[in-house]
């Protein structure tokens, strides 16, 4: 059997079952897979939690151009791994090198430790669901 990868998807907060937002989220995520890997992707199955009727069965796998299984542990798009390894479609170097000595400059402004932190501390006082994983010193507040 060949091997597999995953993209999986789920809600972390409890609000209840939404079928609807879990098919927008599989087309959702189909789109950016395409977009990713061209013309070329092809999911080998789709997983879903949700409970869907036979007629709305056969629509989703027509969206999603493969075998769909419905009442999941888990949703998530399969695919063959092999796909991991092949160039970005829509991938542009004429954008991406000016694009990454941007990024570059900007990942080492000094302020940016310390903005990380206010954001830390501000998402932590407002919403108390914020706990961000600490990767070193610079990090905690």
């Amino acid at each position: 059997m060949p091997q597999v990868a995953e993209l999986r998807w789920g809600a972390n907060i409890d609000l209840g079952v939404n079928d609807q937002a879990h098919l927008q989220a599989l087309v959702l995520n189909l789109k950016l897979l395409r977009i990713i890997g061209g013309n070329s992707f092809d999911p080998s199955y789709v997983n879903l939690t949700v409970d869907a009727r036979p007629r709305d069965m056969e629509e989703i796998e027509q969206i999603a151009a493969c075998r769909v299984h419905a009442r999941a542990g888990s949703n998530a798009i399969g695919f063959p791994v092999q796909a991991l390894d092949k160039p970005i479609a829509s991938a542009n170097r004429l954008i991406f090198r000016p694009l990454g000595g941007y990024l570059a400059r900007v990942e080492s402004y000094p302020q940016r430790a310390a903005h990380r932190q206010w954001l830390h501390r501000t998402l932590r006082s407002e919403t108390g669901f914020f706990r961000p994983h600490s990767t070193g010193a610079a990090d905690r507040s």
